[in-house]
């Protein structure tokens, strides 16, 4: 048994700690449904900035955004703060590159269907493609839509919002009236 101060370790344990180490791999992120190990090395294969946007989202999905530390993001991927911050100057940047994909298709049919009379057709094909990106990003707009510091937040809750509020104009059709609206 080493012992220093209060704090003891017996050999087991540090032939453990050793392991992992040499294993390099690091229990992390449990959600409610799966824990899962993320490898070290796995993480350098593979997109380490996409393996932040999807750890970060999975966390403020959890905790909400607010309960959410750079330091639990980067613990769940076995990588410094440091690392992070090469990536993304903030967690702030953390949450726009979550939404930024989900606003480029977004925006992206915006810009198909502006140029189009509005019609039934037209509102069919806004609508389908609406609810096409909001499926493909689900747990993004779940998060979204439950987190009430990312709701209100000035870059990403308001684009969400006005995003919304065109596209419901689709339902409306093009007399957009206060009664419409109430119906």
């Amino acid at each position: 048994m080493l012992t220093r101060d209060k704090y003891s370790w017996s050999k087991f344990q540090i032939s453990s700690a050793a392991a992992a180490i040499r294993d390099q791999e690091i229990s992390c992120c449990t959600t409610a449904i799966v824990p899962y190990v993320v490898s070290r090395d796995s993480v350098k294969r593979t997109d380490t900035k996409a393996a932040i946007l999807r750890i970060a989202l999975e966390l403020f999905t959890q905790h909400g955004y607010e309960g959410t530390s750079i330091r639990q993001i980067t613990t769940c991927l076995g990588i410094t703060p440091a690392a992070l911050y090469y990536h993304f100057e903030s967690k702030e940047a953390v949450l726009l590159g979550i939404a930024e994909p989900m606003l480029t298709h977004s925006d992206d049919l915006l810009r198909l269907v502006e140029p189009l009379t509005l019609d039934r057709r037209t509102a069919r094909i806004a609508l389908e493609g609406y609810y096409d990106v909001l499926a493909t990003q689900v747990e993004l707009f779940r998060f979204i839509s439950n987190d009430p510091l990312t709701r209100t937040h000035p870059v990403v809750g308001k684009r969400f919002r006005q995003l919304a509020k065109v596209f419901y104009g689709f339902l409306d059709g093009p007399d957009n009236t206060i009664e419409s609206q109430i119906r």
